[in-house]
């Protein structure tokens, strides 16, 4: 997938429709669709929400598979994962 294609499908769409799990200043929201579509940053309200964190996800119907590839890059000693909590 495009970089033009996600931004397109986060910003119009997980900024627009979907749910929120946190009160936050702005408008955006979690989109499920756009979460699978873009490997989890379609939970914009719980990024929003815990900018800091490398995880999108918060409930275990919300499906983070970027975070998930983090994971396993930790695993491989490519990266390391310092914020995750929301």
């Amino acid at each position: 997938m495009s970089h033009p294609l996600q931004g397109w499908m986060v910003n119009a769409l997980a900024h627009t429709y979907g749910s929120r799990n946190f009160e936050t200043t702005d408008d955006s929201k979690n989109n499920t669709l756009v979460g699978y579509f873009v490997f989890g940053e379609g939970y914009q309200n719980n990024h929003h929400h815990s900018p800091q964190s490398a995880k999108f996800s918060v409930r275990p119907t919300e499906i983070d598979l970027g975070y998930v590839m983090v994971k396993v890059a930790e695993k491989c000693g490519i990266l390391k994962v310092t914020a995750t909590k929301q």
